[in-house]
């Protein structure tokens, strides 16, 4: 039971800032709810802290450029199997 209560807590936190990515105009709360998605591997909420036409130009040859929203979720697949050490630190 109070691993489902810690589980919902969690799910609750980071629903809010969900609404911070999109709702809030402060650059400093977007961002920092971007890195709290990023760190928690929740990569569709990292997502949605990004326009839905983003646009990011991949620099290694040969790799495709990041076009949306779909796509970027498709290219952080990555953060899944990534080590928990492997994180955003400020």
């Amino acid at each position: 039971m109070k691993a489902v209560s810690m589980l919902m807590l969690f799910s609750l936190f980071y629903a809010s800032d969900a609404l911070a990515c999109s709702a809030s105009t402060d650059p400093e709360q977007v961002v920092q709810a971007q890195l709290e998605a990023y760190n928690a591997r929740n990569i569709a909420l990292f997502a949605s802290c990004h326009s839905a036409d983003i646009k990011i130009k991949n620099s290694q040859e040969g790799a495709p450029d990041i076009i949306g929203q779909e796509s970027l979720i498709k290219a952080y697949q990555f953060l899944k199997t990534a080590p928990k050490s492997f994180k955003v630190i400020l």
